[in-house]
């Protein structure tokens, strides 16, 4: 019963993350020095998708991504660096949380938060405040 009940907890907080959240018109939006993309290419996904998957694994072996939405990336103008983030939901160990992550192409390091924020805008947010790209000229 106690499995059951477990799961049907994963499950729920699945649905839920994400189920109810529209990611909306994707539109590249220039900000500042810096250009704003929706990440909607499956290459593209595929490709964040693997590096936030590896990251994870080297911060925590036990780190296990389960899935993201509103994966963003932000160019700095006339730059090779990029941010990527998006919402995604992560297991660690036994505990299933929801999170806002954001890797710098620069570094190649990923920060990783517990939120229940999920919309772009809150993706956007968390680039901006920790992984906006600095510039490599």
């Amino acid at each position: 019963m106690n499995r059951r009940l477990r799961l049907s907890h994963v499950l729920t907080i699945l649905v839920v993350f994400f189920g109810l959240v529209s990611s909306g018109r994707c539109q590249m939006i220039e900000s500042r020095n810096y250009v704003i993309h929706c990440v909607i290419d499956p290459k593209q996904i595929d490709y964040a998708t693997r590096l936030f998957k590896t990251r994870l694994v080297q911060q925590d072996p036990e780190a296990a991504l389960i899935g993201c939405k509103n994966l963003t990336r932000v160019d700095l103008e006339g730059a090779r660096d990029f941010a990527l983030g998006a919402a995604c939901a992560v297991r660690i160990g036994n505990h299933l949380f929801s999170g806002l992550l954001c890797e710098d192409s620069r570094y190649g390091r990923l920060l990783c938060a517990k939120s229940n924020a999920t919309t772009r805008d809150d993706v956007i947010r968390y680039i901006e405040a920790n992984c906006i790209p600095a510039g490599n000229r």
